[in-house]
């Protein structure tokens, strides 16, 4: 079996130096790919490259990690407008799902809400705001959905 010939420093270096290239022009790729689509699979093989490499340079490289960040939330806005419209024209067209899915994220009246029932419960306002806070967090959700009632 023949033996591997050892690379010069000089050999190692170029070698280094292709990889990066190499490596730019995916993420450049990538990058320009990711403006379109915010679907990281989608993304990833357009470019050429397989996912966990996309995680590998999100970890090492700050400034890649902000602009597909960046670029994925631009294409996640293009999407949730054509959404919006599709939404707004199904129900214009009368369709009871798209009409109750508007209502139930676009009118207070129509939210989900959550109530929390207690007896004799006595908390300070510190606790009480503190206990709001958490359950806002949790549900994703403004202050008037939440009332307690005793």
């Amino acid at each position: 079996m023949p033996r591997k010939k050892k690379l010069s420093n000089e050999a190692k270096g170029d070698k280094t130096k292709t990889i990066a290239v190499r490596q730019e022009k995916a993420k450049a790729l990538f990058l320009e790919q990711v403006r379109e689509s915010p679907f990281v699979s989608h993304v990833a093989k357009a470019a050429g490259i397989d996912r966990s490499t996309y995680y590998r340079w999100r970890k090492e490289d700050k400034e890649f990690r902000r602009e597909v960040d960046r670029l994925q939330s631009q294409a996640r806005e293009k999407i949730n407008d054509v959404m919006e419209s599709v939404l707004i024209r199904e129900a214009q067209n009368g369709n009871l799902t798209a009409i109750i899915f508007w209502l139930k994220h676009n009118h207070q009246m129509y939210a989900n809400k959550l109530i929390v029932t207690h007896e004799e419960m006595s908390m300070t306002k510190e606790e009480m705001d503190q206990v709001l806070r958490v359950i806002k967090d949790w549900q994703g959700i403004s202050a008037p959905s939440v009332k307690f009632k005793k």
